[in-house]
Formats: structure tokens, sequence, C-alpha cells
């Protein structure tokens, strides 16, 4: 029987261009299930490595409610985040929630504009 894997990763990306185009590229993808790390580095060739990933919300999940995340990866701290969710939806930033070429985005707007 089929298992789906549930777990937590935070990527560390940076912008590159191949052949004029632009993409997010991997540094590193910190999770915290092991299985995944081995079938990610040894199936993908992803750079995942094992991490505490701690989420909390205050007071719960939902609009306007705080949450923080708390990342650690063998005893050391490597980053906490902190934000408020919003009810308002956020456009698509490039790195962020949205991974496609920005340049080809804006040809894709003018051709659809043209219509």
């Amino acid at each position: 029987d089929f298992f789906p894997l549930e777990y937590n990763e935070l990527w560390v990306t940076v912008p590159v261009s191949l052949r004029g185009r632009r993409y997010m590229y991997p540094l590193l993808m910190l999770l915290d299930d092991d299985v995944a790390e081995v079938a990610g580095q040894d199936v993908m060739g992803c750079p995942k490595k094992l991490a505490n990933l701690t989420y909390t919300f205050s007071p719960k999940p939902g609009p306007n409610s705080k949450v923080f995340l708390d990342v650690s990866r063998r005893g050391r701290q490597v980053v906490q985040i902190s934000g408020r969710i919003t009810d308002r939806s956020q456009g698509l930033a490039f790195g962020v929630n949205d991974h496609r070429d920005p340049v080809r985005r804006k040809d894709l707007r003018a051709d659809r504009d043209d219509r």
C-alpha cells in the first residue's frame, strides 16, 4: 500500500540564469523526515538535510494570527522567522510563491493582452 509522506521543508534558493532563462536553484533543503531526505537525495539528487522545523501560531492558524518558524539543525539554530497571516491574498513573487521565469510571464501577459 502506498502512503503519502507528510513533512515540513524549507528551501534556501538563489536566482540563476541558464541560456537566457531565469530559475531558482536550491542550495539547501531542510526538512524533518528521514524518508523524504533519502528519497530526495538518492532519487532526485536534491541537497536535502534533516533539521527540526517548528511552526507556532498565536492564537491559532487563521487570518490575523501570528506565525513563528524556528529551524535548527544538529542543535544549532539556523533561522527564526515571524510574521502575521493576513486575510488578503498576495500577488505572485518570483522565488517565493512563483518559480516561473518572470521574463516569460511578461511575454505571456503581452500575448494574452493582444487578443
